[in-house]
């Protein structure tokens, strides 16, 4: 895949073919089917003409629809490492995922948000799951000591800069899979 919306949407493209290529992940899917958060709204007025009365038609609102940027399809080995159901009763907070019938939603944002658009992504979030009863997880990747990669790991490829092949720089301490998948295992 060559084309994103982002940096940020690029890096976590890496993380997830990371995971599905070590079995955590079944399948994602970039851009998926967009969520119909409002439909038009119309309203009919009539046209006189010289010999007759048109009905018309015009929008008074236009619809609203919202595209998440992933849709992942978890593996049962996930679980409690990368992901947790809404329902299994544990601190959603010390996993990265929530995931509803093994699925998560996810939003992509950078950890610096020039146009204000995570404002306008939250009211989309809320709408989506108020609407449709599907959760979906806003994810930093790169950035603050926060954001996925420092909670989690960093791929493989993007421990490397895309131009010149060199180590990358963070702004915490880079882990691979195999040294966050160690960590998790001890108690």
């Amino acid at each position: 895949m060559d084309k994103f919306d982002s940096e940020e949407e690029r890096l976590f493209y890496l993380y997830c073919v990371e995971l599905k290529e070590n079995g955590f992940i079944d399948s994602f899917d970039y851009q998926p089917e967009p969520f119909l958060l409002s439909s038009d709204v119309v309203y009919s007025w009539k046209k006189e003409l010289k010999t007759k009365t048109k009905n018309m038609e015009s929008n008074l609102l236009r619809n609203h629809i919202y595209t998440i940027d992933f849709k992942i399809y978890w593996n049962e080995s996930a679980r409690g490492i990368f992901f947790n159901e809404i329902e299994d009763e544990v601190l959603l907070s010390k996993i990265p995922f929530v995931a509803q019938d093994k699925i998560s939603h996810v939003e992509v944002k950078g950890s610096f948000d020039f146009n204000n658009m995570t404002r306008l992504a939250t009211v989309n979030i809320k709408w989506v799951y108020d609407k449709w009863g599907i959760y979906i997880n806003k994810i930093i990747p790169n950035g603050k000591k926060t954001c996925l990669f420092a909670k989690t790991f960093v791929p493989k490829e993007a421990m490397l800069t895309v131009k010149t092949k060199k180590p990358k720089k963070y702004k915490f301490t880079v882990n691979s899979l195999e040294s966050y998948l160690e960590r998790k295992d001890k108690p």
